[in-house]
């Protein structure tokens, strides 16, 4: 391992090597304790690793700033470690208006080495002012970066009893730390940008009455959001799997189910399929969901990402319609069966079964040339019922007599 080499002028608490391997073991503790740690943990974290180090390093402060996201030229003060008998630091400061000088050599990403705070160049002079009203003496600056990006943010380490110089091995050291938490604080940000965004989409979705979704082909797990557990049925922290979503399906609309799923894995293509859910009060729900596969990082695709609507009230219209059609279907025949026997035997008035079963006959013997006898007394209709016969014949056109 090795060994830092410590100007004689440094306090002692680094001399022997018990405090050195000490430093160096805390350093890795506090590395490790970083990884895949959550971002609702960076913060919490941050501030015990400040106290942690000056404790060790018999350093009373450490301030950690951050861009604005309103103005990338603004340094905020987010996480601090200040011994109680310091003059307390505001709540929020402008690092364009504090530190100037320091500003714009971090923002050009230097690492601000200071062993004393009252021997700088006159264009510091603000920011000796500063670093004087709140006891600074020496300091020791890292900007924050993450794969060569902008500076995000700037991690300084003070000591405010007596002036100390910063040696390069314990630079080293301190700047890794610096990466480690502009990593998690990129991470955090990140992850911040994406419920951000998650939930912006949500409340898009939410006032639409949709419910939006992601299934993962390979574990069978559903995430969704409060909205699509609700339409689904589910209580609103169950962990929903395929095959427990199955089983709410109506056993009609399953295999439908299945099919769309594995049309939808094998393609890109965007899929939808309609189908029906048993409520737990015996009701029926129909549902439309539509999705699609998408790609994962490396390329391969790893989920699918879709939204399902409740279409139950316009299924019920579509199915009011439906019946509606089909009886003014079934009137709509009758009356054109009316209208064509009323055409036929227009010159003959009645509706009484007898004279019905008479134009069922004259509608037989009308198209063929079968001689027809009429009888009845005098006055009974004979010659309109003649006329009707020849009126429906293939004579039609040639002259009746009488």
């Amino acid at each position: 391992m090795e060994k830092p080499t410590w100007s004689p002028s440094e306090p002692d608490f680094c001399a022997e090597l018990e405090e050195r391997l000490r430093f160096e073991t805390l350093l890795t503790e506090i590395s490790a304790r970083f990884v895949n740690l959550p971002a609702s943990q960076v913060d919490c974290e941050i501030e015990a690793a400040q106290h942690a180090i000056c404790e060790c390093l018999e350093l009373d402060h450490s301030a950690l700033w951050q861009v604005s996201g309103e103005d990338a030229d603004q340094l905020y003060l987010t996480h601090l470690h200040r011994a109680p008998e310091l003059p307390p630091a505001p709540e929020r400061m402008s690092g364009s208006e504090f530190f100037p000088w320091a500003q714009r050599k971090l923002q050009a990403e230097e690492i601000l080495d200071v062993p004393n705070t009252s021997e700088l160049p006159p264009e510091a002079a603000r920011d000796m002012e500063t670093w004087r009203q709140y006891g600074i003496r020496s300091t020791l600056a890292f900007p924050l970066s993450v794969g060569g990006g902008p500076v995000i943010g700037v991690l300084s380490f003070d000591a405010t009893k007596q002036e100390r110089r910063w040696p390069e091995p314990l630079q080293k050291r301190l700047r890794l730390i610096a990466q480690v938490f502009a990593n998690a604080l990129d991470r955090k940000r990140a992850e911040q940008k994406l419920r951000e965004s998650e939930a912006r989409l949500s409340l898009a979705a939410d006032s639409a009455s949709a419910g939006l979704w992601t299934f993962e082909p390979k574990t069978g797990q559903i995430w969704a959001t409060e909205k699509a557990l609700e339409l689904f049925g589910f209580a609103s922290n169950e962990e929903v799997s395929f095959e427990r979503f199955l089983s709410l399906v109506h056993p009609e609309d399953r295999e439908a189910i299945r099919q769309t799923v594995m049309e939808a894995t094998q393609s890109e293509k965007e899929v939808s399929v309609d189908y029906r859910t048993l409520r737990p009060d015996g009701s029926v729900r129909w549902i439309t969901s539509r999705g699609r596969l998408q790609p994962g990082p490396s390329g391969e695709s790893e989920r699918l990402m879709g939204v399902s609507i409740d279409i139950t009230k316009s299924k019920r219209v579509e199915e009011e319609l439906r019946l509606l059609k089909e009886r003014l279907q079934a009137e709509s025949n009758y009356l054109q069966k009316e209208v064509t026997t009323s055409g036929k035997f227009g010159d003959i008035v009645g509706q009484s079964k007898d004279l019905k079963k008479v134009f069922e006959r004259m509608g037989l013997v009308a198209p063929t040339s079968t001689v027809v006898l009429i009888t009845g007394e005098t006055g009974t209709g004979k010659e309109l019922i003649a006329r009707a016969i020849h009126n429906l014949s293939r004579r039609k056109n040639r002259l009746m007599v009488k």
